[in-house]
């Protein structure tokens, strides 16, 4: 099973993806995280895992992304996989990488006679070797992309050779993969809790845990019973007693994705100012749940700004924690 105690890394998926995953193979022998996953409702569509360090600017770094068509790209009549679900998130991993800059570079691999970008490579996926095309970024960094049968496969690199790379289907469970917990359930706030479990994800054990402690504290919501009662390997089911629950707790259904992200950015900062997370990462999670999704806002830039200073090398730890919870309590002041 994957490892959670003491992770870093992004926290862990709700339900395995139906998809077949791609890492590295055993031979390589450093550590091992769950980089991204989306999207956050269920089904999952793209897993990203790292290999090396968890940030390519300091060190060499290998991250797989492993992608199969969205929800949208279905609806639109398109069911096999394509270039494009993995070369637009791998080439936009680059770092000094413009809008402009991905445009172009995805724009170029399907062009009919080729281009200059791109050059063919061939990396060995479970054991044969398989044509991808390669995107060569500032010496250091380098993306390779190609679509099997079943999924496709991106690949963004840092300090590592192509050639020393072997590519291996793992286990959905992803065992010796690192992935962080996710937050502890709250009884609080039930617009909290209907945010966040609906940006982190349905992971229907936590929801029958918040259901426990709910109850536990007094709730009053017959509904709770359900979510108790609910069969765990049915998420749809967990899914219907939940929002039961939180209807019976007072909890308001969000008239909109901006409100709903908005909502979890106070959550978030509330969990900081208590001390359930650390500030830094309550930042770094308003900055993917909520400040990125509506197009970084004015009012969550200094939050962008922190996590940016938080990635940079030899930057200050406690002096950015501090930074970051000041922002929190602005947050919640306004």
């Amino acid at each position: 099973m994957i490892i959670r105690e003491g992770s870093h890394y992004f926290h862990a998926m709700p339900t395995p993806p139906r998809h077949r995953l791609l890492g590295l193979a055993p031979s390589f022998t450093g550590p091992r995280g769950l980089a991204l996953w989306s999207p956050f409702d269920p089904p999952i569509t793209s897993v990203t895992l790292c290999h090396g360090e968890l940030d390519s600017r300091v060190g060499a770094s290998v991250r797989v992304i492993s992608a199969v068509p969205a929800a949208a790209a279905v609806r639109d009549g398109r069911r096999d996989p394509d270039l494009d679900d993995v070369a637009y998130p791998a080439l936009a991993g680059l770092p000094h990488f413009t809008g402009e800059d991905l445009q172009t570079a995805a724009a170029a691999l399907h062009q009919p006679k080729g281009s200059a970008l791109w050059n063919p490579r061939e990396l060995t996926v479970d054991g044969a070797a398989v044509p991808f095309q390669a995107y060569h970024h500032h010496d250091r960094w380098w993306v390779t992309v190609t679509v099997l049968h079943d999924v496709a496969v991106g690949v963004i690199a840092s300090d590592t050779a192509p050639d020393n790379l072997e590519l291996v289907t793992v286990d959905a469970d992803l065992p010796g993969y690192e992935a962080a917990p996710v937050l502890p359930p709250q009884v609080g706030n039930p617009a909290d809790t209907r945010a966040r479990f609906a940006l982190e994800g349905m992971e229907p054990v936590l929801v029958h845990a918040w259901a426990k402690d709910a109850l536990a504290a007094g709730a009053q919501a017959p509904a709770l019973h359900a979510v108790i009662g609910a069969d765990l390997r049915d998420p749809g089911a967990v899914q219907r007693a939940f929002d039961a629950a939180l209807d019976e707790l007072g909890a308001p259904r969000f008239g909109s994705d901006e409100e709903l992200r908005w909502q979890y950015a106070r959550y978030m900062a509330r969990a900081a100012v208590d001390g359930e997370i650390d500030a830094t990462g309550a930042a770094r999670r308003i900055v993917w749940g909520t400040a990125d999704p509506l197009g970084r806002p004015a009012r969550l830039r200094p939050f962008v700004e922190a996590v940016q200073e938080s990635d940079r090398h030899g930057s200050d730890e406690d002096e950015v924690e501090a930074t970051c919870l000041d922002l929190m309590q602005d947050l919640l002041a306004t």
